[in-house]
C-alpha cells in the first residue's frame, strides 16, 4: 500500500514538473515571439524613415535647384532661405533649415599653406588667430591653438612653432595620429593639442569643414551673430555693432557685387587699403549649403545635416551625417 503511494506521489511530482516545464517553455516561446514582432516593426520603422530621408533629400535638392538656378547672386530672401520650415510628406513631419555653409572660417583653407621664408604666417592662418581672440580665447593660447589646428590638416609633418605633431600625439595614453590632411567635420578639432571644451564652444559657431580650400563669406546672407567673422577678417577695424548696422542696410535682393557692398557709407572707416584686403574674403554668391533637419514619424524621430554642394543648375549631395538623438 505505501509502495503504491509512493508511486503515485512520484507520478504527481513528473507530471508537475511536465506542466511546469511546459507553462516555461510557453512563456519562452511567447516572449521569443513577442521580440520578434516587436523586431520586425522596428525594421519596418527604420526602413520607412530611410523612406522619409530619401524624400527629404529629394525634396531639398528640389527647392535649391528651383531657388538658384540662373541667379549670379544668391542672398537671405530667395525661397531657400526660409528658417524653420515644415515641409509635408506622408505620415511625417520634416523641420528643417538651410543655410549658406560658407559662412564659417573654413580649416581646410590651412591645408595647403606654408610660412614665407622669414617664418611668417600666412593671412589666412593670422586671420584665424585674430578670431579666437575675438570670441575670446588667450592671444597666447590663441598662436599656440591656431598652430596646431594648422599642423593637424597640414600635409607635412613639420610642426609650427608652438604647434603639435604626431610625437605630441603618439605620447598619450591614447595614442593617435595628426590627420595631416583635410577634415570631414569641425567635431574632429576636439583631439587637437591646446583645445578644451570652453575653447571648442567659443570656437565651433564659426568653423566648418568644407570640401575645399577656399576660404570666403557671402556678404549677401551672413547674418548678425556670424560677425566675428568680419571682424577677424578686418583685423577688428569694423565693430560688431557696425557691422549689425551694414547687414541691416543690405538691400534687397543684396548686393551685386563685392564693390557695391564695401562702398556701403557704414564701412566708411575702412581705408583703401583695408578694402583691398578685404576683397578675397568676400562674395555675393555661395557653392555650398547645410541642411539641418529632423524628421518626426509615429514615436520616432532623426536628425541630421546634410551638405550640399550647388553648381548651376545641379544640387549634389557631398556629406550625410547622422546627430545625436
Amino acid at each position: 500500500m505505501t509502495s503504491k503511494k509512493k508511486q503515485t506521489g512520484s507520478v504527481l511530482i513528473i507530471v508537475l514538473l511536465l506542466v511546469v516545464s511546459m507553462i516555461a517553455l510557453a512563456s519562452f516561446m511567447t516572449l521569443n515571439s513577442r521580440s520578434a514582432i516587436q523586431r520586425s516593426t522596428k525594421i519596418e520603422q527604420y526602413q520607412q524613415m530611410s523612406h522619409y530621408v530619401s524624400s527629404a533629400h529629394q525634396l531639398m535638392k528640389i527647392l535649391l535647384q528651383t531657388s538658384l538656378h540662373g541667379q549670379p547672386v544668391i542672398s537671405a530672401d530667395q525661397p531657400w532661405a526660409v528658417p524653420g520650415a515644415s515641409y509635408p510628406l506622408d505620415n511625417a513631419v520634416l523641420q528643417g533649415t538651410l543655410s549658406d555653409a560658407r559662412n564659417c572660417y573654413n580649416i581646410n583653407a590651412l591645408n595647403n599653406l606654408t610660412e614665407d621664408r622669414q617664418g611668417r604666417w600666412p593671412d589666412v592662418a593670422i586671420r584665424l588667430i585674430d578670431l579666437m581672440v575675438i570670441v575670446k580665447i588667450p592671444s597666447a593660447k590663441a598662436n599656440k591653438l591656431a598652430a596646431s589646428i594648422w599642423d593637424y590638416v597640414d600635409s607635412n609633418a613639420v610642426a609650427h612653432r608652438g604647434g603639435a605633431e604626431d610625437a605630441v600625439y603618439l605620447s598619450k595614453k591614447s595614442a593617435y595620429l595628426a590627420a595631416n590632411q583635410p577634415i570631414v567635420d569641425v567635431s574632429e578639432l576636439r583631439v587637437i593639442e591646446g583645445m578644451t571644451p570652453d575653447f571648442y564652444q567659443k570656437l565651433e559657431p564659426h568653423l566648418c569643414a568644407l570640401p575645399d580650400s577656399h576660404l570666403s563669406i557671402n556678404v549677401n546672407t551672413l547674418k548678425a551673430e556670424q560677425a566675428p567673422l568680419l571682424q577677424a577678417f578686418t583685423q577688428s577695424k569694423l565693430t560688431p555693432k557696425v557691422i549689425e548696422r551694414w547687414l541691416k542696410n543690405r538691400p534687397l535682393g543684396g548686393w551685386q557685387s563685392v564693390e557695391q557692398a564695401l562702398k556701403s557709407p557704414e564701412l566708411s572707416g575702412l581705408s583703401p587699403d583695408d578694402k583691398a584686403e578685404l576683397t578675397p574674403y568676400l562674395r555675393i554668391n555661395t557653392d555650398y549649403f547645410r541642411f539641418d533637419g529632423k524628421l518626426t514619424a509615429d514615436d520616432m524621430s532623426y536628425q541630421w545635416f546634410t551638405l550640399w554642394q550647388w553648381q548651376d543648375p545641379q544640387a549634389r549631395e557631398v556629406l550625410h551625417m547622422e546627430l545625436a538623438q
